[in-house]
């Protein structure tokens, strides 16, 4: 029997989508919620399950490229599917989607680009200026150590964000991520000055070992901020911000002689197609080339 279609998109995430669900992240929820208002705010009203139709769709992704990129674009596509999807499932709606009927975006290819060494020294020495406080913590302190974590593991910010001070062992040094993309743990050692700089802020009694009382875009906007003193490049089409620092590690495992794709958790192909920047290897076969020999005048 197909239950009550009626119910709003969001109504719909919340009640019945997320319970089931028992292992999505908060974040991927607040994504979802995102695409909905985003998709309600272009059609100009509240949308139901019953809304949801091809063309709709279809309509929606096209006037949303046009101002966005098409890996933001997919991924709009991507979570409203789910919904439908969903909802087919359990039974609101008679039908699932016809995902191929709402195409996607098409993605042109980034070449993928790291920090270098030095660059990452900007980085950390630019954290030297910062005033404030983080939550009780001094700010500088606080944002050397995270930095000083991204560079050395190469995990994802949301992994990082979510790590406990009990995740973290100075005598080790180590740290363990539980909240990893896979949602398998993993275990990173950490280098002598990153354990000094998660020493100058770690206190066994406080649960996050970075805690963040703002928003998401409050803490992309302070990192921009610290990138700019930096004068490093970030930002779309130059590596990105956060990720950068995962390109930066794998990449620079890699140009060392190790597995940048091992050192971050990847396949081999994701991460040479993703993550390895060409810039900090070899020349190819560039030397073989003979170097043509311009004629007296």
């Amino acid at each position: 029997m197909i239950r009550s279609p009626a119910i709003g998109l969001r109504d719909f995430l919340h009640s019945v989508y997320v319970p089931s669900r028992l292992e999505i992240a908060p974040e991927s929820v607040r994504q979802i919620d995102i695409s909905i208002r985003v998709c309600e705010q272009w059609a100009g009203r509240r949308l139901s399950l019953t809304d949801l139709d091809e063309n709709l769709l279809r309509q929606f992704l096209a006037a949303y490229r046009a101002k966005h990129s098409p890996a933001t674009t997919n991924s709009k596509r991507c979570q409203l599917l789910a919904i439908w999807r969903c909802a087919w499932e359990e039974e609101y709606l008679p039908a699932p989607p016809r995902a191929r009927k709402i195409r996607k975006a098409r993605a042109v290819p980034q070449i993928p680009e790291a920090w270098s060494a030095e660059e990452v020294g900007r980085i950390l020495s630019a954290t030297a200026d910062l005033t404030g406080a983080i939550a009780g913590l001094p700010s500088s302190a606080w944002w050397e150590s995270i930095l000083n974590v991204a560079y050395d593991t190469g995990e994802r910010r949301s992994a990082i964000m979510a790590a406990k001070v009990s995740d973290i062992t100075l005598a080790g040094p180590w740290i363990v991520f539980r909240r990893t993309k896979t949602g398998a743990p993993r275990w990173c050692p950490l280098s002598k000055e990153t354990s000094a700089s998660c020493a100058r802020i770690f206190d066994p009694g406080r649960p996050l070992m970075w805690p963040w009382p703002c928003s998401r875009e409050w803490l992309d906007k302070s990192l921009r901020s610290i990138l700019r003193a930096a004068g490093v490049t970030y930002g779309r089409g130059n590596g990105g911000t956060w990720h950068k620092f995962r390109r930066t590690s794998g990449t620079l495992v890699e140009a060392n002689g190790g597995d940048g794709a091992r050192h971050i958790g990847n396949t081999r192909k994701v991460f040479e197609s993703h993550y390895a920047d060409p810039r900090f290897f070899n020349r190819g076969n560039l030397d073989r080339l003979p170097r043509p020999v311009l004629s007296a005048r």
